[in-house]
């Protein structure tokens, strides 16, 4: 995993699971697993907030999570890659979100023994829709599977700029921070 995340491209993004600008979320982060461009890798570090009710067992939504926003990332990925573009070039006039996405939790996740590795492959690409399949695993052990389904809808000038410019509110936090007042 070299250089920069999918997600670093679009500081705005607020999303729970995979938004630089939600400082309570998950914030996980995305890169091509090869040079093949066919799949992709997010090293996850589980945190005590995204427990169960154990805490060392992570909540079966927080894996949801990183089987939907993975899924979404590829598919953004791959049309960047199928365009012959590099990825976070600009302009662009689309932007993907979810369908739908199917999570079998296999094994209770733990939430202390170390960072859990999503690997998220292309299953098909039909127009405007792509399928991907992810499995989370810890070590060797597969501990969940899933699928997403997502879409490439319109993107306006503002949904651009909200992807690309942080948010006032989060420039604050992050000055706040840097003089410690407050932290993330």
């Amino acid at each position: 995993m070299q250089g920069k995340a999918f997600q670093d491209y679009f500081p705005g993004n607020l999303c729970h699971g995979c938004g630089p600008s939600n400082l309570k979320g998950m914030r996980m982060k995305s890169f091509w697993r090869d040079e093949k461009m066919e799949e992709t890798i997010c090293m996850w570090h589980p945190r005590r907030g995204f427990s169960a009710a154990s805490e060392n067992v992570l909540h079966g939504g927080t894996s949801g999570s990183l089987i939907d926003c993975n899924g979404v990332w590829l598919a953004i990925a791959d049309r960047y890659r199928r365009g012959g573009r590099r990825f976070g070039d600009l302009p662009i006039d689309w932007w993907y979100v979810s369908r739908n996405f199917h999570v079998e939790l296999k094994h209770p996740v733990p939430t202390d023994q170390g960072p859990l590795a999503v690997y998220t492959r292309l299953i098909e690409v039909s127009g405007r829709k792509t399928f991907t399949e992810s499995k989370i695993l810890l070590g060797e052990k597969e501990l969940v599977t899933g699928t997403t389904f997502s879409i490439a809808v319109p993107l306006t000038r503002r949904g651009l700029e909200d992807l690309i410019y942080p948010t006032n509110e989060w420039l604050v936090i992050k000055v706040l921070h840097f003089f410690g007042l407050a932290y993330p």
